[in-house]
Order: structure tokens, then C-alpha cells, then sequence
């Protein structure tokens, strides 16, 4: 029983994840989560604007512009996702610095001149890392 700790009533901690929007209000963890949290943001520009008149009726004296809920554009830190032989390989043909350049067209398009051999030897590899992974988990 957490809602004491809130300073609420079981009912009172329900009534902060309720639905008022619907008909027969039900309870709603995103609502909740909207209610108890400091922050909101969408995960683009184009899903803040849409969650922003998604859930203006939580913040109904504001216009849709100043619903509190903002956005961060989901990104990728190239160096942490990419696995480490597909960016060596990269590094051979596209150049040292190739993350450096990821909006450069005329480097992606060295992509291209990398032999089907190479590629496929680290796909396989990649693969098998996986399978073992896999294999491991499922003991």
C-alpha cells in the first residue's frame, strides 16, 4: 500500500490515474505517470506534438502549445550500438573516422565497394555470436 506515503486514501491515489476522459473512467498508468512525474516528452518532434493533443485534457486551461510535454529525438551513439568488427570493417573502406561523418552521403556510398566477401565473413561471425548468446540464455 503505497498511496499512504502519497498522502492519499486509496480512492485519492486512484482519482490521480483516472481517465476523465472516457465515459466509464478507468485507470490508466500513463495517466498516472503524466500526473506523478516532473518531466514528459515525446521520443520525436512529431510524437510530442501528437502526445501534446493526445493529453491536453490533463492540462485542460492550457492550449494545445503549452501542454507540458516536450520531445527528444531518439538517436543512436553509433560507437556503442554498431558491433566492433562491422565498425573495423567500415574503418578499412570508408576511411578512419567514418563515424564522424555519419551524414555524408559520399561516404555511405563507399558501403558499396565493400567486397561481399568481407561483409558476409562478418555477418557469419555476428551471427554466431548471437547463436551462442542465445544458446547460453536458454540454459
Amino acid at each position: 500500500k503505497y498511496w499512504p506515503s502519497l498522502g492519499l486514501d486509496q480512492e485519492g491515489f486512484f482519482d490521480l490515474a483516472k481517465n476523465t476522459s472516457q465515459e466509464d473512467p478507468k485507470f490508466s498508468m500513463p495517466i498516472l505517470a503524466l500526473r506523478l512525474s516532473a518531466n514528459h516528452n515525446g521520443v520525436s518532434e512529431l510524437h510530442g506534438e501528437v502526445a501534446r493533443s493526445m493529453w491536453n485534457f490533463l492540462w485542460p486551461e492550457l492550449g494545445h502549445e503549452a501542454v507540458p510535454i516536450n520531445y527528444i529525438t531518439n538517436g543512436v551513439h553509433t560507437g556503442t550500438w554498431l558491433a566492433r568488427r562491422l565498425g573495423n570493417l567500415f574503418g578499412r573502406h570508408m576511411g578512419k573516422h567514418w563515424w564522424a561523418n555519419l551524414d555524408d552521403q559520399a561516404m555511405w556510398d563507399k558501403v558499396l565497394d565493400i567486397p561481399d566477401e568481407e561483409l558476409w565473413k562478418v555477418r557469419r561471425h555476428l551471427k554466431r555470436k548471437m547463436v551462442y548468446y542465445i544458446m547460453q540464455r536458454a540454459r
